[in-house]
């Protein structure tokens, strides 16, 4: 099995179908999982694991709710990890959250806890303001450039666990 794969609306359905079947770890926006579940050619069976990026948009009728209810409805056992560095301040919100992605434990981190306190690098923070009528375009690379690196880090630490598995899935949902 190849370990991982990106699957994006640029894919057509018969290369993501083939995708599913050859690859283990999958990086993908929440709205193409839904449909490759609707379509039949996401295998639910073999899901151990999905990584809930920015989880708390799983409510009302988001696709990471919709994911969810479809690998549940199916009896997937599968882990869940929801991750968030905003949660929101709704608690309601955030019981909606926690109930859609069957979170069984919660799990607060911040720059001064001991756990990370040592991994977590002096920050300089400048404060900008763009003009949100096209001046911010210039940004947008930088952006994308944190996210990639964050991607290929998470990418290297499944691929070291999952990768060797030929009936094990992993689904990374992509914003």
């Amino acid at each position: 099995k190849e370990s991982t794969v990106e699957l994006t609306g640029r894919r057509t359905v018969d290369e993501r179908e083939a995708e599913w079947r050859k690859s283990a770890i999958f990086f993908a926006t929440p709205q193409i999982v839904e449909n490759d579940i609707l379509k039949g050619i996401c295998p639910k069976k073999r899901v151990v694991c999905v990584v809930f990026d920015e989880c708390h948009r799983a409510v009302g009728k988001h696709a990471y709710a919709a994911v969810a209810k479809h690998l549940n409805r199916a009896g997937v056992a599968h882990r869940c990890l929801g991750l968030s560095a905003t949660p929101g301040a709704d608690r309601r919100r955030l019981q909606e959250v926690v109930a859609n992605l069957r979170i069984s434990k919660v799990e607060f981190r911040s720059e001064n806890d001991e756990e990370i306190r040592d991994y977590v690098h002096h920050r300089q923070i400048e404060k900008r303001t763009v003009d949100p009528s096209g001046g911010g375009a210039q940004y947008d690379d930088l952006r994308y450039w944190r996210g990639d690196m964050k991607l290929c880090e998470l990418r290297r630490v499944l691929a070291e666990h999952f990768a060797e598995s030929p009936t094990k899935n992993v689904i990374v949902f992509c914003s």
